[in-house]
Formats: structure tokens, C-alpha cells, sequence
């Protein structure tokens, strides 16, 4: 079970869960793929030695273990990042989470939240992700950069808390009363 499920409270339900965006896989891929294709070509390079009975055979093996094993890292690091960030709304606070092996929590009751920042580039507006800020009353600020559908999450959020202070979020029904 994870945190999000041992942390909430009697008649709280998540609402919406929000992930980094596949953008910030791009940088591992960027990275993984120049060692991925060096570990190919001293595999072949290997293989090139073991035909011609060459003695470096062994260093060309170990030179494409070391790289292949650099570009599995470079893949692994961008994929767990991606799942181990996550922010939640639920119906009474924002609960968010960063880092796998040492994770960092941040939880601000719905009426304590000042304010949503969302900062996008072009390329985020065209994607779809941007960075999101939550501002507490207290004034401290966490910062969640490459978030999938930043603008939806916030959309969301807004609707939560207006429904937490009693009021009817703006484009929705009004409770107990069905549109004509």
C-alpha cells in the first residue's frame, strides 16, 4: 500500500492524481542512447576479436558491459523519477510526494492553500505539461516542474476548494438539483 492510501483520513477520498509528464523521460533517453550505441560497437568490436583470435577480446567486453550498463542507468533514473513524484487533490488537502530513495511529503489542507502557479513554456503548452507551484498561507512554496495536464490539475484543484468551502464550483451542478 502506498503512502497516499496510509495517509488519508476517515471520509477523505483522492480526487485527482497528477504524474511528471513523458517529457522527462527525454533526457534519459538523450542520455542512454550515445551509450547504448558505444556498448554496441564494442560488442562487435569484441565478437570482430574473437574471430581474428585477437587478446583484447576481454576489454572490449568489459568496455560494452560498462556502457550498456551507463545507458540501462541513464533509462532507469528517467523511469523512476517519473513514478516516484506524484501530487494528489483529495477532498480535503493536497497531498504531494517526491523521491524514491529518500522521499520528501508535502501536505497542505485545502484551506491553507494561497495560491497555484502554473508555469508553461511554448513546448509545454504544445505538450501539455507545465510546472506547478503550491503556495501555502505560511508562505512556503513547492515547486513540481513537468507535470502532466498542469492546467487540468489546477482546474481541479480550484473546484475542490470552492467545494470545501461550501461553494458550487463554477460549470458544475448545483448539489441535489439536476440541470435542465
Amino acid at each position: 500500500m502506498g503512502y497516499l492510501q496510509n495517509s488519508l483520513l476517515p471520509d477523505e477520498k483522492a480526487v485527482h492524481t497528477a504524474r511528471p509528464h513523458w517529457i522527462v523521460l527525454v533526457y534519459s533517453v538523450i542520455g542512454s542512447v550515445p551509450f547504448g550505441l558505444l556498448g554496441f560497437a564494442y560488442l562487435l568490436a569484441s565478437r570482430s576479436a574473437i574471430s581474428r583470435r585477437d587478446g583484447s577480446a576481454h576489454s572490449y567486453a568489459v568496455m560494452a558491459g560498462f556502457c550498456l550498463a551507463v545507458a540501462a542507468a541513464c533509462l532507469a533514473f528517467g523511469f523512476v523519477r517519473r513514478s516516484s513524484t506524484a501530487l494528489t487533490i483529495t477532498n480535503r488537502r493536497v497531498v504531494a510526494q517526491k523521491g524514491f530513495w529518500t522521499r520528501k511529503t508535502f501536505e497542505v489542507p485545502l484551506s491553507w492553500l494561497a495560491t497555484v502557479t502554473i508555469e508553461e513554456s511554448l513546448l509545454g503548452r504544445i505538450l501539455g505539461y507545465g510546472t506547478i507551484l503550491l503556495r501555502g498561507t505560511g508562505g512556503a512554496v513547492e515547486r513540481f516542474p513537468s507535470m502532466g495536464a498542469a492546467v487540468r490539475f489546477r482546474k481541479l484543484l480550484q473546484q475542490e476548494w470552492e467545494r470545501s468551502r461550501g461553494a458550487e464550483p463554477k460549470g458544475s451542478a448545483p448539489t441535489g438539483r439536476s440541470l435542465p
